[in-house]
């Protein structure tokens, strides 16, 4: 699998036809950046990281599904508790009216529901505003 760029990625959108963002996108998305993110805990929030925690999966994957045209209405990333209780962050992106999660501990899209009766507790998602707050670093 040839790993691409959310840069690359627009390109590649903007020299094609393009339906309506789909779920295909989503495990593209999400398989691409399993693949290429090396886990490494209490990285940075900065998109685009080589390395990093499931929170730099999740803004990457974010920043992936916006350059492929998706809108930042649809794309939230969540704090979670996941079934053991261990505070964790994922992708969700709305879809019609199902929220699908894109999670860096799993292969496969889940819908919101399925994962919630997996025993994922959604705690709040983090505003996009503090997202770019935090992937810039404190101001100095």
């Amino acid at each position: 699998m040839r790993l691409i760029s959310p840069i690359a990625a627009l390109a590649l959108l903007a020299s094609q036809a393009r339906a309506a963002p789909s779920v295909s996108d989503l495990q593209h998305v999400n398989d691409q950046y399993n693949a290429s993110i090396r886990y490494e805990r209490g990285a940075s929030w900065a998109p685009n990281a080589q390395v990093g925690d499931c929170k730099v999966y999740a803004v990457t994957k974010r920043a992936a599904l916006l350059a492929l045209g998706w809108s930042s209405d649809t794309l939230a990333v969540w704090r979670v508790a996941d079934e053991r209780g261990e505070d964790h962050a994922v992708l969700v992106a709305t879809l019609g009216d199902t929220p699908y999660v894109l999670d860096n501990r799993e292969v496969s899209i889940w819908s919101k529901a399925q994962l919630e009766r997996h025993g994922y507790r959604f705690e709040y998602a983090y505003e996009p505003w503090l997202l770019a707050t935090l992937a810039n670093g404190p101001k100095r």
